[in-house]
């Protein structure tokens, strides 16, 4: 039988929802419908912290954590959070929007652009590096990363692998066939 631990009323206000919930780096975040985001220890649901973490109609992605950095895209900028306290520690702001999560390894971030192209910046200060664009022009939907390769998806169903620090393709796969 399963039994209960703990249960927390979150943080927020009437008529708000939490619109995504994640377990990351041994915490659980969770997000308001305006931007109200809560942090708890999974083992007794004692807060971390519950602030802002953008205007209330600023569009915040899912994050995704790197060592002690959660990222984050908030409308057009990829953000860079502390996950102790959940307060910005920097900002780069795009000239495209960002379709998904960005990724990361120790030495680059890959940002899935609406321009079609996954862009790839140094993660020490931002660079762009090149970009990389799917053979038929599709936009891409999901990136994971690691020290020797990159995977993205695109929405015409492709797989598509790439060495992580230059762009050259390791192999495909139609997933759609």
């Amino acid at each position: 039988d399963l039994e209960l631990v703990w249960e927390k009323v979150l943080p927020i206000r009437s008529g708000e929802k939490l619109i995504w919930l994640s377990m990351l780096g041994g915490r659980v975040y969770g997000l308001s419908s305006r931007n109200y985001m809560v942090s708890l220890d999974p083992s007794d649901g004692r807060t971390i912290f519950a602030r802002p973490v953008a205007e209330p109609d600023v569009p915040v992605g899912r994050l995704e954590m790197y060592g002690n950095v959660l990222l984050a895209v908030q409308s057009g900028e990829m953000v860079m959070m502390d996950p102790r306290d959940g307060h910005k520690l920097k900002a780069k702001r795009m000239e495209y929007g960002i379709l998904c999560p960005p990724a990361r390894n120790s030495s680059r971030i890959y940002l899935a652009g609406a321009d079609r192209r996954l862009h790839v910046l140094r993660a020490k200060d931002g660079v762009e590096l090149f970009e990389v664009a799917p053979d038929d022009g599709s936009l891409i939907d999901w990136v994971a990363a690691d020290e020797q390769f990159v995977i993205f998806s695109t929405m015409s169903g492709r797989l598509v692998s790439m060495a992580a620090d230059k762009p050259v393709r390791l192999w495909r796969f139609e997933v759609s066939k």
